[in-house]
């Protein structure tokens, strides 16, 4: 089994994830059912990845630093849960969502980040 990793071109935030940060799952695209006379369902989707990230607390420039310059729709790398592997796919990007709060010495600490990228 490779290395946990998840990084987006030469940024690698595997550092910066938190100890339960990435959460694997699927979301259903495209989604067809249809149940026949005989009482069966039939269902079709397009299955695609998820994946939940947490981050550690860090400073507010720290973060925009780790963000900076990354569009909507990039290729990440991660450790895919299914097969053990490190995958590289595109996903879409939500995020991040951040609580900010000001602390000692007028320096701005981002705390409860998150982000959610879908494949594409």
């Amino acid at each position: 089994m490779a290395q946990a990793t998840l990084s987006q071109g030469n940024t690698n935030f595997s550092s910066y994830v938190a100890l339960d940060g990435v959460e694997q799952g699927y979301t259903e695209r495209a989604v067809k059912s249809v149940v026949t006379l005989d009482g069966v369902l039939h269902k079709s989707s397009i299955k695609k990845r998820t994946l939940s990230v947490k981050l550690h607390d860090m400073l507010d420039t720290d973060l925009s630093t780790l963000f900076y310059g990354i569009g909507q729709v990039e290729p990440w790398t991660y450790l895919d849960a299914n097969t053990g592997a490190s995958r590289t796919a595109y996903f879409y990007l939500t995020g991040p969502v951040v609580r900010q709060t000001v602390a000692r010495q007028g320096k701005t600490f981002c705390t409860g980040i998150s982000f959610t990228l879908e494949e594409r």
